[in-house]
């Protein structure tokens, strides 16, 4: 499947529309996802779509499976939740929720499973974490570190890639 942003049809001040398209068995269909606020970040995982949604005034993450016609409300934090990932039944994105509100932005990881219904913390530590994506139950991020103030090297930021398995609930 396929998914876009719509905007083509709307009159100013509604709401932006997700347009979501696909062949099952060989027959091209689409799915309209209205009420969505300026959504971009999408991502498709089997049934599923994710979004980056600022309907409630900052950033939120939605889903909406398609098999089932259902949207999802995944988190309205009062926080901004962005880079929202999929695949099956696993999503995962990057959230300030922890973040103080001075000084560099500081992300965490979080996750949420569509089948238990249950958020979960990934990586909630004092690095800045960085979705990279979702394969199956492994969410892998880029979790930064600073040792110094100073970034000389081009304003790339010290790091390791990680990864959390949902199955065994073990950061890698």
């Amino acid at each position: 499947f396929i998914a876009s942003t719509d905007a083509r049809v709307n009159d100013p001040g509604e709401d932006d529309r997700i347009v979501v398209s696909g062949f099952v068995s060989d027959t091209l269909v689409s799915y309209l996802v209205s009420g969505a606020k300026s959504p971009n970040e999408l991502d498709v995982g089997g049934t599923v779509i994710v979004w980056q949604d600022s309907r409630n005034g900052n950033s939120d993450i939605y889903a909406y499976d398609y098999a089932k016609h259902m949207e999802i409300a995944v988190c309205t934090n009062t926080a901004s939740q962005t880079k929202p990932r999929i695949s099956g039944s696993l999503g995962a994105w990057q959230d300030t929720r922890k973040w103080s509100g001075t000084g560099e932005v500081a992300n965490d990881i979080y996750a949420y499973d569509l089948l238990s219904h249950t958020e979960l913390p990934v990586a909630t530590n004092e690095m800045d974490d960085r979705m990279i994506g979702v394969d199956g139950d492994k969410i892998a991020f880029r979790e930064t570190f600073y040792i110094w103030d100073e970034r000389s090297n081009y304003g790339a930021d010290p790091g390791n890639v990680r990864y959390y398995d949902h199955a065994s609930s073990n950061t890698h």
